[in-house]
């Protein structure tokens, strides 16, 4: 089955103060501002939020120059983050081209950052994958990042690869107790390109998330239709609930954080049609034109997937 989705156009983040956080991203990830714009009755309605719950506009920035894994703010609330892992959408991994250690240190010293441990090496060869350098932090709305650099390249494909030294988003955690059924759907449903299958009682997520050995952690990487290491693929934590956040969802309200993606599709009835059939997942608006920037007259429709985290899906490419 061909993937039915191609690129990760951006992540939603919902947090108290937008334009403080677009601050951050310009001064210190050198970001560049691509759209703001009101948030209007039809944006609403295509996200399934309550009026003004989103806030009054939206800002979406962008490492400079990139096509893909853009950043979209909106208002809402901090998020809670009392477990290791977050429910639904946990946050979002940025490329780094050089100097993590050096990004770490400007990130330690902002006030608005809260990064968990300086950069460590991960070696994922054994998977067929990489070693690479990265650090997690702690985000406005109370979300997370994780900023990983490349120490070696995997064995049949190119790790990503950015312009600018703070790049796009290339991949997004979304964590589930119920693995079989979270992987069906992206897979199955959608007929997303398995990148990694992993799965381990003890290693490194279990360190780098504060879980005891023991409990199976599944971590598998799923890419859309796109060349090469895919143009922003999902990764599925699959553990089980109790090292989840007891955050539960709120259908008319963004979470706090990482609060939905959004896809790029050459053909959106027949994504729409897969939602419809699966059992997974639930559409929350169908497709319709949206006026506003970045879509500018494309049509999109939004669903929330397996875990109840919520997607947008769009026929074109933000510009």
């Amino acid at each position: 089955m061909k993937p039915l989705v191609t690129t990760l156009a951006a992540m939603t983040v919902a947090c108290p103060d937008p334009q403080r956080f677009a601050a951050f991203l310009t001064e210190i990830w050198n970001w560049e501002t691509l759209a703001d714009g009101p948030i209007d009755p039809e944006l609403e309605t295509l996200w399934g939020v309550a009026p003004k719950t989103a806030g009054d506009r939206f800002i979406v920035l962008r490492s400079a120059g990139a096509d893909r894994g853009m950043l979209r703010l909106v208002t809402g609330p901090e998020r809670a983050r009392p477990r290791p892992r977050a429910a639904r959408w946990g946050g979002f991994e940025i490329v780094v081209m050089d100097d993590i250690d050096g990004l770490y240190a400007a990130m330690h010293d902002h006030p608005d950052t809260a990064p968990f441990a300086p950069p460590k090496n991960f070696d994922f060869t054994a998977s067929g994958s990489t070693i690479h350098r990265a650090f997690s932090a702690k985000l406005p709305g109370g979300t997370h990042v994780t900023l990983t650099m490349a120490v070696t390249q995997p064995k049949t494909r190119a790790f990503h690869a950015a312009s600018a030294r703070v790049g796009h988003i290339f991949e997004i955690p979304v964590t589930t107790p119920d693995y079989v059924k979270c992987r069906a759907f992206y897979e199955n449903d959608l007929g997303l390109i398995p990148l990694l299958e992993s799965q381990s009682t003890d290693g490194p997520m279990h360190d780098a998330w504060g879980i005891p050995p023991g409990p199976t952690y599944h971590l598998d990487i799923l890419k859309g239709d796109a060349p090469g290491p895919g143009l922003g693929a999902v990764e599925i934590h699959g553990i089980e609930a109790t090292y989840i956040d007891p955050d539960p969802l709120t259908s008319t309200q963004f979470d706090g954080g990482a609060c939905m993606a959004t896809f790029t599709t050459t053909d959106l009835d027949s994504v729409v049609a897969a939602v419809h059939k699966s059992a997974h997942a639930q559409v929350i608006a169908e497709p319709r034109a949206i006026a506003a920037a970045p879509y500018n007259g494309a049509r999109a429709f939004c669903f929330f997937g397996p875990d109840g985290e919520r997607v947008d899906v769009c026929e074109t490419m933000w510009a």
